[in-house]
This record gives C-alpha cells, structure tokens and sequence, in this order.
C-alpha cells in the first residue's frame, strides 16, 4: 500500500516531473521509491518463507502440503513476474539500490503520464538473475515499469493466499 501511494504522489505531480526544472521532486520519489521497494521485496520474500515454513510445519505429508506445492508449482515457479520480485530482493541485498528513471511523456490526447522505470541493462549487468528473471528483463527491452510489477506481483500473492485460506477451511 505504501508502494502504491508513492504512485499516487507521481500521478498528483506528473505536470511538475513534466519539467525539468524540478530536481528535488524528482531525487524524493527516487529515494522514496527506492526505500519502499525495498520494503516490498523483503516482505514478499518473508511472505514466501514464512508460508513455506507453516505449510511444511503444520501439514507435513498431508493432501493439503501436496495441493499447496502443486499449486506452487504450476502458477508460481513459472511465474517470471515472482521470480523477477523475489531475485530483486536479493539484488538489492547485493547491490543496493537499482538505477531508476523517471518517466515523463505526452499523450496522443496531450495528457501528462509519468512512472518510474527500472534501467534494464543497469539491471543485467549482475550475475546473480536465475534465467526466468534475467529473460523477463530482457523481454522488457530497456525499462521496466515498477507500478506494474508490484502490481502485478501484489494480484498472484492475493490470488494464492484466497485459494490457500480456501483449502485451509476446508480442510
């Protein structure tokens, strides 16, 4: 939510980021951005862990523990949006912080739009990407938009944890 808000913040100012003359705005959301990014990829990686560990804990060779790694198995291990997420975690643990741009430009209805992009070949220049991340970066070209990547990765853990908290109850 605080990730999403930050976006919200851009979308207010999009006509001041417009301009060049604002480099202050500008360096704020980067840090802010930054900050709060790495706050998501923490928490979605001890999200992870943390139900790995109570589902293995607590439904140890259970019909529930194999439905759960199925699961697992088919939407997330696939899944280059997640693995992208979850390797950003461990770049940002390596690297710091990644190169970020934000983006300006003109609609064809001459309306403002502005996002925060990561630099995608800043990106590949560490070794560390599994190869579903390091190809979901170079399918992105030369950026890749935040919003939707937490967005996007935000959606799959939502849809997981229903269909767990599903299978929870019913069983």
């Amino acid at each position: 939510r605080e990730l999403e808000r930050i976006f919200l913040i851009i979308e207010a100012n999009k006509y001041k980021l417009n301009s060049t003359e604002d480099g202050e705005l500008r360096k704020q959301i980067r840090r802010g951005v930054n900050y709060l990014l790495h706050n998501f990829v923490a928490a979605a990686r001890t999200l992870v862990d943390h139900t790995r560990v109570f589902i293995s804990e607590n439904y140890q060779a259970t019909v529930l523990q194999e439905k759960y790694q199925a699961k697992i198995a088919a939407d997330i291990k696939s899944n280059k949006n997640c693995l992208f997420i979850h390797d950003l975690r461990n770049y940002m643990l390596h690297c710091g912080p990644p190169a970020l741009s934000i983006r300006t430009s003109i609609t064809s209805g001459n309306k403002v739009d502005a996002g925060v992009h990561f630099i995608s070949s800043s990106l590949l220049e560490w070794n560390g990407w599994k190869s579903l991340s390091k190809e979901y970066i170079k399918e992105r070209a030369n950026w890749i938009d935040i919003d939707d990547i937490a967005r996007t990765y935000s959606n799959t853990v939502v849809s997981l944890h229903s269909w767990l908290d599903l299978l929870l109850s019913e069983h």
